[in-house]
């Protein structure tokens, strides 16, 4: 009885491992370099991802980069030169929550800012009406914001605001 009892939880444990090894297979793995701590907003996303996670069906490169020690920045551009996204990251070492609020908040802007959940500490969408943008902070380091001009819809570009996060160190 004993015997059965280990195979038959020998093969449950067998079939979740290997439940669970499927699932890591579908998971990009994404070496982020960082400068002075700051991660560098150009690896932070692969081309090959603005077709699977965005839909665009159009080549995409680096058209600007910056990086120095407040902040790094990237933008990408598809084949007729409009942006596709942008990303920046600021460095505020205790006042990232700060940072935030003020920039999701407008007071000289019409737009519409809605708090998103389970994407780093706190986080929004903002829409001015020509684009919208993911803004939010990984702990009181980072401040982030992702600019979408041509983001097919705001689930998709929320879906690539958490592949970011994910990448980034707090």
């Amino acid at each position: 009885m004993k015997a059965r009892c280990v195979v038959f939880l020998s093969g449950i444990l067998l079939f979740v491992l290997a439940a669970c090894g499927g699932q890591r297979e579908n998971v990009r793995v994404v070496e982020v370099r960082t400068v002075g701590g700051i991660p560098v907003a150009c690896d932070l996303v692969q081309p090959e991802e603005f077709g699977v996670v965005l839909g665009l069906d159009t080549a995409v490169t680096v058209g600007s980069e910056y990086l120095d020690e407040t902040g790094s920045g990237c933008g990408w551009l598809d084949e007729d030169g409009s942006t596709a996204l942008s990303i920046g990251i600021w460095a505020h070492d205790g006042t990232a929550s700060k940072q935030l609020s003020t920039m999701a908040n407008p007071v000289d802007a019409a737009v519409i800012t809605e708090a998103v959940p389970n994407l780093g500490d706190e986080a929004y969408v903002i829409d001015d009406g020509a684009g919208q943008a993911v803004m939010w902070r990984k702990g009181e380091r980072f401040f982030v914001m992702m600019s979408f001009m041509r983001a097919a819809d705001r689930e998709m570009a929320l879906e690539m605001a958490r592949l970011v996060d994910g990448r980034i160190a707090p």
